[in-house]
């Protein structure tokens, strides 16, 4: 479960939505460090379609491979994905970026 999330950060406000999940700046009550997170119900990406034969999910996790491999000074860094397989829900960390 997403006792992690739940026990040392806090949820500040939603930063954005996508078609994919929201994202939403979270503290960290220990160190007060800032992270975007954006939460992606799986269940609902499985049952919408990308392409002919995968799913917005198969798309998502495609995405998330490609995204771990950038390195670049535009791209925000994707520091971790958690799945959570009780709440049906990836959950993928990301630096905050600021004055953008």
């Amino acid at each position: 479960s997403a006792a992690w999330l739940t026990t040392d950060w806090v949820r500040c406000q939603v930063l954005g939505e996508g078609s994919y999940g929201k994202v939403y700046l979270y503290q960290q009550t220990s160190t007060g460090v800032h992270l975007a997170i954006k939460l992606c119900r799986k269940g609902a990406l499985r049952k919408k379609r990308f392409g002919l034969r995968a799913t917005a999910l198969d798309g998502l996790l495609r995405g998330v491979e490609i995204h771990k491999k950038l390195s670049h000074p535009n791209v925000l860094p994707l520091l971790q994905v958690i799945d959570d397989p009780e709440a049906d829900i990836l959950y993928m960390m990301l630096e905050v970026m600021t004055g953008g």
